[in-house]
């Protein structure tokens, strides 16, 4: 049992950088849209919403790893501060960068006033995390969404995180396959009674209601605590020598079922793949990463990768509005002046993390006196 501050599990951190660039991909890449049903990049980069399911289970996985498995006691103050201060300041800049874009879609529309007016609203209301209760709380930042789910993730994390976390072995598997089916019953059950939802990705109000209302979702969040639960049965039966074996199997198989999953994508209904179809295969690369070692771990442990992967939090909300501005200059409808927006961002996104992500962080916990729950070391390769 470890004690003290947490290390970061190093894959972990740099894996994040792929999944944000998949959203990129998603809300950037017009002219790859014209022929998603054609090409299996296509289709990859149309089903780039299918990330944040990734993320969801991942953030389950990691407060799990944090602050379940450890001997120090569960402080809620602590925790409920650390997310608000590692998610919050963030996601206030990001809309306050988006707010000109937004007044300026609409100004020419309803007028100055009206326009100035329906802008404040919509950022008040999305800084109230109220982005889960429909569209009309959605008009700014499109992903910063899924953080209105998170934070009633992180609200009921210290009252149910521990009954799950309990159950080991066997138990924590057939755990995960309950939540994996939980996730999925409600679109399976749309699929029956609303046929049209078949394809159609996010346009109808029932796609939107089950894919971004936070209890649809929360299953795929409690199946990381499981999981995690999994994990530390596979360290207590398994040499480390056979756990590396079993996370390159891991890994191998994931990829497998992903690169089918987008193969057939456009088969698929919206709300399942949306909904949880994929969970096995996050829950496959989680174990993968967190028990794999040799080159792939090295690679995966790279200090710029981890470094790109810090920084995914900020690609995540920060290709929207820079997105905005960058059209303004010029349309993103080639893949020279792509590389350009993602170069950009990338470069903001990592100075978003030095001078504004880690200063706020460590101001916020220093005036709450929070301990941070996990800290960065050169040296840190997590045998864990």
């Amino acid at each position: 049992m470890r004690l003290g501050v947490s290390s970061p599990i190093l894959p972990l951190t740099s894996v994040r950088f792929f999944l944000a660039m998949q959203v990129v991909l998603l809300h950037s890449v017009v002219w790859m849209h014209r022929a998603h049903s054609s090409t299996w990049l296509g289709r990859f980069s149309m089903t780039g919403y299918t990330a944040v399911g990734f993320f969801f289970i991942l953030s389950g996985y990691i407060l799990s790893y944090v602050y379940l498995d450890t001997e120090r006691p569960f402080n809620r103050r602590a925790f409920w501060t650390s997310r608000f201060a590692r998610a919050y300041p963030l996601l206030f800049v990001s809309l306050l960068l988006d707010a000109p874009n937004y007044f300026l879609r609409r100004v020419s529309l309803i007028g100055i006033k009206a326009a100035f007016l329906k802008t404040l609203g919509a950022f008040l209301s999305e800084c109230a995390l109220l982005q889960f209760m429909g569209h009309r709380f959605r008009n700014m930042v499109l992903p910063s969404w899924s953080l209105s789910v998170e934070a009633f993730f992180y609200l009921m994390f210290p009252f149910v995180a521990f009954w799950v976390w309990r159950r080991k072995g066997v138990k924590a598997l057939a755990l995960f396959v309950f939540f994996w089916g939980c996730s999925l019953l409600t679109p399976l059950l749309v699929i029956v009674s609303h046929p049209t939802e078949l394809i159609t990705p996010g346009l109808t109000e029932i796609g939107e209601i089950i894919g971004m209302v936070p209890v649809f979702r929360i299953f795929e969040f409690l199946a990381g605590i499981s999981l995690y639960s999994l994990q530390k049965t596979l360290e207590e039966k398994r040499t480390p020598e056979q756990r590396n074996r079993l996370g390159y199997i891991f890994i191998v198989v994931a990829c497998v079922l992903f690169i089918t999953s987008v193969h057939f994508a456009t088969h698929i209904p919206y709300v399942v793949m949306n909904n949880g179809l994929l969970l096995p295969v996050w829950g496959l690369i989680l174990l993968g990463l967190t028990n794999v070692r040799g080159w792939f771990f090295h690679l995966m442990s790279h200090r710029y990768l981890v470094l790109l992967g810090e920084s995914s939090y900020s690609i995540y909300l920060l290709h929207w509005p820079l997105w905005a501005y960058f059209s303004r200059i010029r349309a993103i409808d080639t893949l020279p002046v792509w590389c350009i927006y993602v170069g950009v961002l990338i470069v903001v996104s990592v100075a978003s993390l030095y001078f504004l992500e880690r200063p706020a962080r460590r101001r916020i916990l220093a005036v709450a006196s929070v301990r941070p729950a996990i800290i960065f070391k050169k040296e840190n390769a997590v045998a864990h």
